[in-house]
């Protein structure tokens, strides 16, 4: 089986949902006694020329020095229908509002960042080369917070979707003891990237899609994973959650940042997930 293609339990679809078929490939599943439709496109990497278009589209982005869009940001996308309601996740849109963030700094909480290396070099009493001496690549928030880029190039959106504004709530509507009941057999499950990049070798930052579906439920993660090195990491999960029984769609969003000097006293995995985290 490949993971990159979506899979589809034939043996479980006999509780009332259907395949999309769509060129041989199966690109999604339906409901309809729930009048669901899920739809997932796993497309090639942006085009120069396309990426191109979509830098022009972005309001004031070209005013930014150096300001470019990640380095692999594909055409993949997520549709779900139920009934009337509506959610999609396309990168594109994601990069959108990253960059609508960009142009905007006062309005964020996300403030640039220096790389680890960057840091080393405006040290001015530096004496070691940052290339090669690995020791200097922790450091304090005050020092992070020096000479600094104009914009934040991590690519930390803040997109969780596209959909109807939902109510809040203090509460979280999703019951995590349900998901992680591995006795509920999986009818459709698919995971797939909307952007990455490599921050220069600096670390790394990745917009992931997970969708899984069951004759219980269905629950789609949309995880933004940004890794500085010696600097900071960020995590940001975006759960939706939908009972087919049920009336309600459900959406968490989360977001967790840690400097890099504070890690090395954590543990790291606790830190990502916590003793909620879902596995896919």
């Amino acid at each position: 089986m490949n993971p990159e293609l979506p899979q589809c339990n034939p043996a479980t679809l006999s509780s009332g949902f259907e395949a999309i078929i769509t060129s041989g490939k199966v690109t999604g599943i339906r409901h309809a006694n729930s009048n669901l439709t899920l739809l997932t496109i796993h497309g090639p990497i942006l085009t120069s020329a396309s990426s191109s278009l979509l830098t022009s589209t972005v309001q004031n982005l070209s005013q930014i020095p150096h300001a470019t869009i990640p380095e692999a940001l594909f055409t993949s996308s997520l549709s779900l229908k139920i009934g009337n309601f509506e959610i999609t996740i396309k990168g594109d849109e994601a990069v959108k509002q990253w960059a609508e963030q960009v142009c905007n700094l006062k309005s964020t909480d996300i403030k640039p960042l220096k790389s680890a290396v960057g840091l080393k070099w405006s040290a001015p009493s530096s004496s070691s080369d940052p290339r090669t001496d690995t020791d200097s690549c922790l450091f304090t928030p005050s020092q992070i917070s020096q000479t600094l880029p104009p914009y934040d190039w991590t690519f930390t959106s803040p997109y969780t979707s596209t959909s109807p504004p939902f109510l809040s709530s203090e509460t979280s509507g999703i019951p995590i003891e349900l998901l992680k009941n591995q006795n509920i057999p999986v009818i459709y499950y698919d995971t797939f990237k909307l952007y990455e990049d490599d921050l220069h070798d600096a670390g790394d930052t990745s917009l992931t899609v997970s969708i899984r579906v069951t004759s219980v439920y269905l629950f789609i993660r949309l995880r933004l994973f940004v890794r500085v090195d010696g600097v900071v990491i960020r995590n940001r999960d975006t759960r939706i959650f939908w009972g087919l029984e049920g009336d309600k769609v459900f959406k968490d969003v989360t977001w967790k940042e840690e400097n890099w000097e504070n890690l090395k006293v954590k543990e790291v995995k606790k830190w990502c997930g916590g003793e909620e985290e879902v596995s896919f």
